[in-house]
């Protein structure tokens, strides 16, 4: 009875955190300024609740939870214009997500949307295809589709709309096929 009582305190603490976590990414893609700050603040309480319970959680969760923090403290970071931020939390949350096993295609985006901010190409090129490469290896269309709009945000941006739209088009298809319509 000890150790359910560990795990279910164990879950609750891991599904607390996501809550905030989720929450923290709604409100940054809100891109308001009041709900950055508020997003800011839920990352903080997060960051306080790890830090506080650091011995009493099991290892892989709490890696699990750390990398999901610096990854949500990138997305912030980007949307609010903190470029300098951006890539060492990226670097962090992609080591966390590795080496806990988790997917790693909502890291290449982001890698590859502030390389698209900051006018470097290929860097968002080359992210932008690793996150579509990761998605088909573990067969997400849902999340295929996100990497197609991607790409042909890529495309714009340097000009070939006729690929970007063969890829817009691509997202709407597989969108289509996953909601049966």
């Amino acid at each position: 009875t000890e150790t359910a009582s560990v795990h279910s305190s164990i879950e609750q603490f891991f599904e607390y955190v996501n809550l905030n976590l989720s929450l923290a990414l709604v409100l940054i893609a809100t891109r308001q300024p009041r709900f950055s700050n508020r997003a800011n603040e839920l990352i903080q309480t997060v960051a306080i609740a790890l830090q506080a319970n650091m011995g009493d959680a099991n290892t892989s969760v709490f890696e699990q939870l750390t990398a999901h923090r610096h990854y949500v403290q990138a997305v912030l970071a980007l949307e609010t214009g903190k470029n300098q931020d951006v890539l060492p939390r990226l670097e962090l949350a992609l080591q966390g997500y590795l080496s806990c096993g988790l997917d790693v295609s909502a890291v290449y985006d982001t890698f590859g949307h502030y390389y698209l901010s900051i006018n470097n190409f290929d860097g968002a090129l080359f992210n932008f295809e690793r996150s579509l490469k990761e998605r088909k290896q573990i067969n997400q269309s849902a999340a295929i589709g996100k990497s197609y709009v991607n790409l042909g945000e890529w495309y714009l941006n340097v000009a070939e709309v006729g690929q970007a739209g063969q890829l817009f088009q691509n997202a709407l298809d597989l969108a289509l096929i996953v909601t049966g319509n």
